[in-house]
């Protein structure tokens, strides 16, 4: 599964479409996957295997699971 979950909860405009956005560099579209309404409900949903979603390199520290592998992004902008 590689859609790309939604996030429900407050963040500017830009910060969400940077993470989720609708369509990669080349154009293709990127599908959308369930809401999470909060980021442990946001894991359920990657490790029940609903979708992917952009976290930061800390998240891999703070929130192991032997369910869900973190895979780095060596090009993407740092998370602030």
């Amino acid at each position: 599964m590689d859609d790309t979950l939604r996030r429900a909860m407050d963040a500017a405009e830009e910060r969400r479409i940077d993470r989720s956005p609708a369509q990669t560099p080349s154009g293709r579209p990127v599908p959308k996957g369930p809401t999470a309404t909060t980021f442990p409900e946001a894991l359920a949903l990657i490790a029940s295997g609903k979708g992917v979603f952009p976290v930061g390199e800390h998240a891999a520290h703070f929130y192991p699971r032997p369910d869900i592998t973190y895979v780095p992004f060596h090009d993407a902008a740092p998370v602030r």
